[in-house]
């Protein structure tokens, strides 16, 4: 064997040892299934990772380690952890007052999949829903009820929203009124602009 085909025999001895220990690299560091061109995906205790294939709908990851192809692949993680919003409403009620209810609400995410699918900003949507709620419930009673009753008030509220937010994943699992103040009446108000806002 001639001088260059030695230095040639030995690159070669060198690269299969460097490709061998690359290998034995990836094998110690992400595990087998990584040679077989798979990667680690960890989700928390706390979320969910919806899984989309070339833009469909695989499946839902459940916490724990998965090991997914990276190929036409698209992970959104879902916090599945319970939300406090705050809602504020101004609203009449039914003995023609002018009120500002102020609620405090606990969202849960049950459908990660409805929540990626059913709205662009899930949080936005359930405000709204709930505001809703808030007002078609405050139209419905006096203020004095709003006062004596708080407790049917918060339970009503609180099955109200879960059927109001259930399509887009999610459910109520706490209501609670913590104020309703008085703005006045409908005919002391008359010209002036009505809602949180100066008059």
């Amino acid at each position: 064997m001639d001088v260059a085909g030695g230095v040639a025999f030995v690159f070669l001895v060198i690269a299969l040892v460097a490709g061998a220990w690359g290998w034995v690299l990836v094998l110690f560091k992400k595990g087998p299934r990584a040679l077989l061109g798979s990667e680690q995906v960890v989700v928390h205790p706390f979320e969910s990772v919806v899984l989309y294939r070339r833009g469909v709908f695989d499946r839902i990851l459940s916490p724990g380690i998965h090991w997914i192809s990276p190929k036409n692949r698209n992970l959104i993680r879902i916090d599945m952890r319970p939300a406090v919003l705050q809602i504020a409403q101004g609203l009449v009620t039914s003995d023609q007052l002018l009120a500002n209810l102020r609620c405090m609400v606990r969202i849960q995410v049950t459908d990660p999949k409805a929540v990626i699918e059913g709205t662009q900003n899930y949080r936005d949507e359930v405000c709204a829903r709930l505001q809703s709620v808030v007002r078609m419930m405050g139209k419905q009673r006096t203020f004095k009820d709003l006062h004596l009753n708080q407790d049917e008030f918060n339970s009503t509220a609180q099955k109200l929203a879960t059927q109001a937010i259930r399509d887009i994943g999610c459910e109520c699992a706490g209501f609670e009124l913590l104020e309703a103040q008085s703005a006045g009446t409908l005919t002391e108000l008359e010209g002036k602009k009505v809602g949180f806002g100066p008059h």
